[in-house]
């Protein structure tokens, strides 16, 4: 079997698919084909393995936490402390409450990692503030980072509860680490 460029009329989605003489030829509606590409698509999405570099949610709330951070970070910086404790608070809250909902499934060297990237993306939106490259991508990635982490505490809602007074203190002396650290030097 030869393998040809599919489109036109007879099939309405560009892509490669298999040739066939018109002996073997299946007799499907172009609705039909595209619900069974579709299918196939969608069974592969969530049977295929993912690579060895990709991301992994442990990683990817360990990022959005160090954005949040850095972005609560700037905003104190500014004098605006509202903003600041409600960043950090958000941040620290979907981070935590995602690593508690694993229960142990992560490996100590996983979470260590994921707090090295945490910091890494706090560095790198205060840098962002700090030399005017905080553009409409990295708002952007600001809102959606805190949508992600805000998902994290409503889908993981009782162990967000069971833990809530941990991470309030987890919070709170990383907020004074912080506000030290700005404060440094300033008089």
């Amino acid at each position: 079997m030869r393998l040809a460029r599919g489109g036109g009329p007879d099939y309405p989605l560009a892509g490669w698919h298999a040739a066939r003489p018109a002996e073997e030829s299946l007799d499907m509606t172009p609705t039909t084909r595209a619900a069974i590409a579709f299918a196939a698509a969608a069974c592969l999405a969530f049977v295929a393995p993912r690579p060895a570099d990709a991301s992994n949610p442990l990683d990817d709330a360990a990022a959005c936490a160090g954005s949040l951070i850095g972005n609560a970070t700037a905003d104190l910086a500014q004098g605006r402390d509202d903003r600041f404790e409600e960043g950090v608070d958000l941040a620290y809250a979907g981070y935590l409450t995602h690593v508690f909902a694993a229960r142990g499934a992560y490996k100590q060297a996983d979470v260590e990692l994921a707090d090295k990237i945490l910091a890494v993306n706090t560095d790198r939106i205060i840098e962002a503030a700090n030399s005017n490259a905080f553009d409409s991508e990295v708002y952007e990635q600001i809102v959606a980072c805190s949508q992600f982490l805000a998902l994290q505490v409503m889908r993981n809602a009782a162990v967000y509860a069971d833990n809530a007074k941990r991470i309030a203190a987890l919070s709170a002396d990383n907020k004074n680490r912080i506000r030290r650290l700005v404060k440094a030097g300033r008089r």
